[in-house]
């Protein structure tokens, strides 16, 4: 009674059974000790498994072999549990079973832990089968193959007893290549600190048995560790990642050409977030928007887009998102961090996702600065070509009518013999020859302004005044002029010829727009303006001009008093504003009558090479 385990004797001559309570417990039956039968113990045998234990028994009682059998049983909750029977039988001499005696035991839980175990042992038997990865245990003490699934042959060629062979000769850094083994030993020192099954990956290449290199991404961890805590097994799996490089390096490829591309494209070429925000931007495109990359990507388009152009380019890139148009092309202007304006021609698209929503935007951006200044050079050659019609078709003819005039009344003189006539005849041909020789230079002079190349040297300033002062010291002393200037002046980058004639036409100005009981007095003081600009303040007691006049005055041919009164072409502040634009400077003027005139040069101060 003591065991678990039910007790049972057979007497086979007479059928009669002696069953343990134990035994009777298994059963499925309310039968008492002294009332059980042969046959109750077989009713209670699974269907499927009666004629197996049957067969069995018989094979026993006949002497062949001995009685041990599992079967399914049902009982007393009329389930199905897992037995084991196990007897021996007493035969006579003849060889004739006379009495069998055994015990039952309820091994249902064994045999369902014993399924559980063949099922995921099946289970992993598949799974390492149908495994894409090649799987391994190492045994890194005696450098043996502890277990290798089919897959690690068939990834690198090698049978398991050339893998035993390469580990227990020291030779498995043969196998990998030599640019990938110092990451080896990287990883050898990761694993040997590792925790168990910590997983630790690694890629290198492994030579083929067949000579070829094939990229490996290895995911291994301690298996198992000795006593004292060392790694003593490892668990390894590999897959083959050579397409997988492949493609890398073909990426890797395509993203150097296009950065290459990128980068070094004539154009500028810009990624935008749809909120305008800058997110990459080529080194052509912080060039032509005078920013550093990191300022502009700081930044967004509307931030520094001239106001005039804003709205513009919004409508246009909220017709891109709507999806009424799939790019779009406009001029515009951009203020440079340095506050000047450049013109661009831009050209925007969208790139969406694969689900069609919309993405960023890609902007390019070309400089056609020196196209718009082409233009305006254009615009302006056009109306200095209607003026110079004008004045051929005006200015030109005045002084040939004149000639033709008393070419004429010359004639007429010599054949009346009126020889007091004929020297005033002479004066006048001659003056008007004189001043159609005067608007000739300086039509040629204006002309040669725009066409002559810009020399930018560092010159001092107080020297080129001193050098206009030697140039026009007759006529200084002549009229007693009074010119005053501090010798001590900056340097400055600029054309010195071109800027001489400036200050030569300004002071013959300042001396001849004098009053005739007035000495000429002209004052030259400079002041900087900024760190780019230099102000040359020319400024006389001469007759002034009326507020009304002083816009016109810098136009060809603008004279505001006769020759009578004031000798000129009216050409000279034409070809003065001519100068100052070409060295990228400007004039302007204040001045009232009787209370003479200050003209202001603005020049660039700029160092030698500097733009």
């Amino acid at each position: 009674d003591a065991p678990d385990v039910g007790i049972w004797e057979w007497n086979v001559l007479s059928n009669k059974v002696w069953f343990s309570p134990k035994f009777i417990s298994f059963l499925n039956t309310n039968k008492h000790e002294e009332d059980m039968t042969f046959d109750d113990w077989l009713s209670h045998i699974h269907p499927e498994d009666l004629a197996r234990v049957k067969a069995t028994l018989d094979a026993h009682l006949k002497g062949n072999g001995g009685y041990d059998v599992l079967y399914r049983g049902k009982n007393s909750n009329n389930d199905y549990m897992w037995y084991r029977t196990v007897g021996d039988t007493v035969f006579d001499q003849s060889g004739k079973p006379l009495l069998m005696s055994g015990t039952l035991t309820n091994v249902n839980q064994i045999k369902v832990l014993q399924t559980e175990l063949e099922e995921k042992n099946q289970f992993l038997d598949a799974v390492l089968a149908q495994s894409n990865s090649a799987i391994f245990i190492v045994d890194i003490e005696t450098n043996s193959l502890k277990f290798a699934n089919q897959q690690v042959s068939s990834l690198w060629g090698y049978s398991n007893a050339e893998l035993e062979a390469f580990l227990h000769e020291g030779r498995m850094t043969t196998l990998i290549h030599p640019q990938d083994l110092a990451s080896l030993e990287r990883y050898i020192e990761s694993l040997r600190t590792s925790k168990p099954y910590e997983k630790i990956t690694f890629e290198s290449r492994v030579l083929h048995k067949q000579g070829h290199w094939l990229w490996s991404l290895f995911s291994n961890a301690v298996y198992s560790t000795d006593s004292r805590g060392n790694p003593s097994e490892i668990l390894s799996s590999a897959v083959d990642v050579s397409k997988i490089k492949e493609r890398e390096e073909h990426n890797r490829r395509l993203a150097k050409e296009f950065l290459d591309t990128f980068e070094q494209a004539a154009v500028g070429i810009a990624h935008l977030g749809l909120d305008g925000s800058w997110l990459k931007v080529n080194q052509k495109t912080c060039e032509i928007l005078g920013y550093e990359r990191e300022t502009l990507l700081a930044l967004n388009f509307q931030k520094i887009t001239y106001p005039d152009d804003l709205s513009r380019d919004e409508t246009l890139l909220k017709n891109l998102l709507d999806g009424e148009v799939k790019h779009y092309t406009i001029e515009k202007r951009y203020i440079r961090s340095d506050g000047s304006i450049t013109w661009t021609r831009l050209t925007v698209s969208l790139v969406q996702h694969d689900d069609g929503t919309n993405n960023h935007l890609i902007s390019v951006i070309e400089d056609i600065n020196q196209q718009k200044s082409l233009e305006i050079d254009l615009l302006k050659s056009n109306e200095e070509l209607e003026q110079f019609a004008y004045v051929a078709s005006h200015d030109l003819k005045e002084p040939l009518r004149t000639m033709q005039t008393y070419t004429s009344y010359l004639i007429a003189d010599l054949k009346a013999n009126k020889t007091e006539r004929i020297e005033q005849d002479k004066e006048f041909i001659d003056n008007a020859s004189k001043r159609m020789t005067s608007l000739i230079d300086d039509l040629l002079r204006f002309s040669r302004v725009g066409n002559v190349e810009v020399r930018l040297v560092e010159a001092n300033l107080g020297s080129l005044i001193q050098q206009v002062v030697d140039d026009l010291q007759t006529k200084i002393t002549e009229t007693r002029t009074t010119l005053e200037f501090d010798n001590e002046l900056p340097d400055i980058t600029t054309d010195p010829a071109q800027l001489r004639l400036v200050l030569q036409n300004l002071i013959q100005n300042a001396i001849k727009f004098c009053s005739k009981e007035t000495t000429p007095f002209i004052s030259i003081t400079v002041e900087q303006k900024d760190l780019k600009y230099l102000l040359i303040h020319i400024k006389d007691n001469g007759i002034g001009i009326e507020p009304a006049n002083q816009e016109q005055i810098f136009g060809l041919f603008k004279k505001l008093h006769s020759d009578v009164e004031y000798q000129g072409t009216g050409l000279g502040l034409a070809i003065v504003k001519k100068i100052m634009q070409s060295l990228s400077g400007d004039i302007s003027l204040v001045s009232a009558p009787n209370q003479g005139s200050t003209f202001t040069l603005q020049i660039p101060h700029n160092k030698t090479g500097e733009s």
